[in-house]
């Protein structure tokens, strides 16, 4: 006798099965989350720094909080709300510290006596409009800049020696413009550092944070490279 072959048929494979994919949203918000922990070190650096990883947690808290809404739509498909939780979490915490921190150090980076300026204080109005106007002459509010005690920050150009500098070309940014043929750097976007007394800077691929006395040489506007139209006898560098 044949034995049927539904004999073999045991009941529970007529079960549905219950399956809930990992949601990879979550997945990818707990992993910023972590990740987001490179926000503290920038953020103790510099305001610059601290701007180059600000979008790790921000995009974590973005990620994470979609997800979990979405499992919370389909808890039948999707799993994984605890986790989208837990990168949401971390991502707020590392982006609310590392705000503080970078707040903290942007307020008290400046010494006592010196104010704070950056390259787009060099920066005439005139240039910054479509129509330049009265070209190759600085306005007022540049001219007075001279003699005054300031703090800029900015990159240091590669000079020709690399360690035990005491002078060297302070530029607005180390990509866009200034690292370039030194012709196409304007005049607003550099200034001839000159260390005064023992203090010497070895070259790095970072921000340096400069104060001392201004200078400004309007007579130099259009002259071209070798011809700084803003220069700084600093007596501080961090």
């Amino acid at each position: 006798m044949t034995d049927s072959p539904d004999r073999y048929i045991s009941p529970v494979d007529d079960r549905p099965l219950n399956y809930r994919a990992l949601s990879m949203g979550a997945v990818a918000s707990v992993i910023l989350g972590l990740l987001s922990v490179l926000i503290i070190p920038t953020a103790l650096t510099s305001l610059d720094a601290f701007l180059t990883t600000v979008l790790i947690p921000i995009a974590g808290l973005i990620v994470g909080v979609v997800s979990f809404r979405k499992i919370g739509r389909s808890p039948d498909q999707f799993t994984g709300r605890g986790i989208a939780a837990a990168g949401v979490v971390a991502s707020s915490v590392f982006l609310i510290t590392g705000s503080v921190l970078a707040g903290y150090v942007y307020q008290s980076e400046v010494p006592d006596g010196y104010a704070r300026i950056d390259f787009s204080t060099l920066r005439p109005w005139y240039e910054t409009g479509p129509t330049p106007q009265v070209v190759g002459k600085l306005p007022p509010e540049i001219l007075q800049l001279e003699g005054q005690e300031v703090f800029i920050t900015g990159f240091m150009r590669p000079p020709e020696f690399l360690r035990n500098i005491d002078r060297f070309l302070l530029v607005r940014d180390n990509n866009t413009c200034c690292f370039g043929p030194i012709d196409n750097v304007k005049y607003y976007d550099q200034v001839q550092v000159k260390l005064v007394g023992s203090l010497r800077a070895d070259y790095a691929k970072r921000t340096y944070n400069m104060a001392g006395k201004l200078h400004v040489h309007p007579d130099n506007v259009g002259k071209g490279a070798g011809y700084p139209v803003f220069s700084l006898e600093a007596d501080y560098l961090k």
